[in-house]
């Protein structure tokens, strides 16, 4: 897709357009809808747990992770504060992380669908992770993501101020 854009006149368009156009151009997609199928069923629970902080420590690829200690350290300084940090990691995940939960100050979830991810996250203060991801789904849910790449230039090419979304 980077390669076809590069050789389409500039355009001053949202990225979504551009996939619009791309799908268009290249496959003849023309049914298009931008729902994702998430709702968001109790709009009164946002924030309500505004001192939990979910950290998701896991990413697409083994490039944009920021170490486990790291984020264990961070979730203990947290809690520290009195924050309630809470971890959010696939299923296949969860037996490592919970192991590495015990008699931790924090707790890990993993959930059967992005419906019931997105309406934890909803529910909490705020969201740290180290993939793009999860920060829109957070975005989407009206949350404050906040990622920490190990490289810049592999993830927040084009993001304001750095990488804070």
């Amino acid at each position: 897709m980077t390669t076809w854009l590069r050789q389409q006149p500039a355009q001053p368009r949202l990225f979504l357009d551009e996939l619009r156009h791309f799908a268009k151009a290249v496959y003849g997609i023309e049914d298009w809808s931008s729902a994702c199928g998430l709702v968001l069923p109790h709009p009164e629970r946002w924030r309500q747990n505004r001192r939990r902080i979910v950290i998701h420590p896991t990413a697409g690829s083994a490039e944009r992770y920021w170490s486990d200690s790291k984020f264990i350290e961070l979730a203990q300084r947290l809690s520290r504060q009195g924050h309630d940090v809470a971890f959010v990691v696939e299923e296949r995940e969860a037996a490592a992380w919970q192991a590495t939960a015990q008699k931790q100050p924090f707790s890990v979830h993993h959930f059967e669908s992005l419906q019931a991810l997105g309406d934890f996250i909803h529910e909490s203060g705020y969201l740290i992770g180290n993939d793009s991801g999860i920060g829109h789904l957070a975005s989407a849910w009206v949350c404050q993501p906040s990622r920490y790449p190990t490289d810049p230039a592999i993830c927040c090419a084009g993001v304001p101020n750095g990488c804070l979304a």
